[in-house]
């Protein structure tokens, strides 16, 4: 590889690095932020020999470190076994992503090194290893990025907030609707993703704040309000390391789709802490059970994140533990049928589109087939109750914290 390549590479993989360690230290230490920040944008780079790179920083002191840049692992053509084995010899380990990996931790060490020479304190939960609340900090990484690139694709003036609310094939929706009175109340979106519901919540009367892990949905969020006329408050952070002031209180937490993605317990904990005593907490998630999604999991790899865990009856009995009063509606058995249509007529590439949200955009297309098989479901699930953990989707109300 030319020198010129791997220095500019290096310098690439370190301000890679750094922005991964302030991000992080932003989720859980937001005050010192804008310190991080600076301190970022103050470093410069100098290539001292082919193997030697110099960073110099001028904030909050000036101060100048070295790295050596020799057992960086590039990505290169031909045999990756052959490449793999030459690396090896050099002393570098691998693991399952081998490159990646090792380089993480190559640069973590070298930003580490020269921010605490800087004056600055990593946290050890930054650590590309570490474990927080059981999960990998990757994992945070991995779903920030998955939701990155869908808010990236996406055109605000395509949505149809009324339509992705209020179609036949939205029945979540419908029914999550239907059991909250919206006008005038504080509403809490966690998880708010494109906005649809966040928008759509205000456009009802609702007073909302909107988070999520990505800065490009909250970005989207809120290019998708001001096209609806309508005012939201946002923050960024994951579900179970959000704060907010002590004395902000809702009236409604909505959790759409997410809690498959997160410790349920824990995230419930958090959650109630800022629930108001007759609040209400409402989600929809996909449940486990059903072989014929489970496949099109198996399938749908690139518009999944890989650590997503549908709810189990366990799940459900997590949410009774902390709320006295705990309600669940169930959709899409028969109705599962227009998935198969989709994947097996129409021959659609579930790694290319998002199944859940095509269909509820197709709403009025999918209305012939889906209506009829609808009030089928609500029959068999009448008469044929245990039924009930084969269809796609479970709506769960709960009030009353304990």
């Amino acid at each position: 590889m030319p020198k010129f390549v791997r220095y500019e590479s290096a310098i690439h993989h370190f301000l890679l690095q750094a922005k991964r360690t302030a991000e992080v230290e932003r989720h859980f230490y937001p005050i010192s932020y804008p310190q991080w920040k600076k301190f970022i944008l103050s470093l410069r780079f100098e290539k001292v020999t082919s193997q030697t790179v110099r960073v110099i920083w001028s904030y909050p002191t000036v101060g100048r470190d070295t790295f050596s840049i020799e057992k960086i692992a590039y990505y290169v053509r031909g045999d990756t076994k052959d490449f793999v084995q030459a690396q090896k010899k050099r002393g570098l380990v691998f693991h399952d992503d081998s490159i990646k990996e090792e380089n993480n931790r190559l640069f973590f060490s070298f930003f580490s090194r020269i921010s605490k020479k800087a004056g600055f304190s990593i946290h050890p939960i930054n650590r590309p290893d570490v474990y927080y609340d059981g999960r990998s900090m990757k994992r945070y990484y991995d779903e920030e990025s998955l939701s990155d690139d869908w808010a990236k694709q996406v055109r605000v003036g395509d949505i149809d907030v009324i339509k992705m609310n209020e179609s036949c094939t939205a029945p979540e929706m419908r029914y999550i609707t239907s059991q909250l009175s919206l006008k005038g109340k504080s509403l809490l979106d966690i998880g708010c993703g494109l906005g649809e519901a966040s928008v759509y919540f205000a456009l009802k009367g609702a007073r909302v704040t909107a988070m999520d892990i990505s800065i490009f949905m909250i970005d989207t969020t809120l290019a998708l309000a001001r096209v609806n006329h309508v005012t939201i408050k946002t923050q960024q952070s994951s579900i179970e390391h959000f704060k907010l002031p002590k004395q902000k209180l809702f009236d409604i937490i909505y959790v759409g789709n997410l809690f498959h993605h997160v410790d349920i317990d824990k995230a419930l904990e958090r959650i109630k802490t800022y629930l108001k005593p007759n609040g209400i907490l409402v989600s929809w998630e996909p449940v486990d059970y059903n072989p014929i999604i489970n496949i099109y999991r198996k399938i749908a790899t690139q518009v999944r994140s890989k650590d997503e865990r549908p709810i189990r009856i366990k799940d459900l009995d997590t949410f009774k533990k902390k709320f006295r009063h705990v309600e669940t509606k169930w959709f899409w058995l028969t109705t599962l049928v227009i998935f198969i249509i989709m994947a097996v007529v129409q021959r659609r590439n579930p790694n290319k589109e998002r199944y859940w949200k095509a269909v509820v955009k197709e709403g009025d297309q999918w209305a012939w087939l889906y209506t009829p098989l609808e009030a089928l479901d609500k029959g068999v699930l009448t008469v044929f109750p245990f039924l009930r953990y084969l269809c796609w989707n479970v709506v769960i109300v709960a009030s009353n914290p304990k």
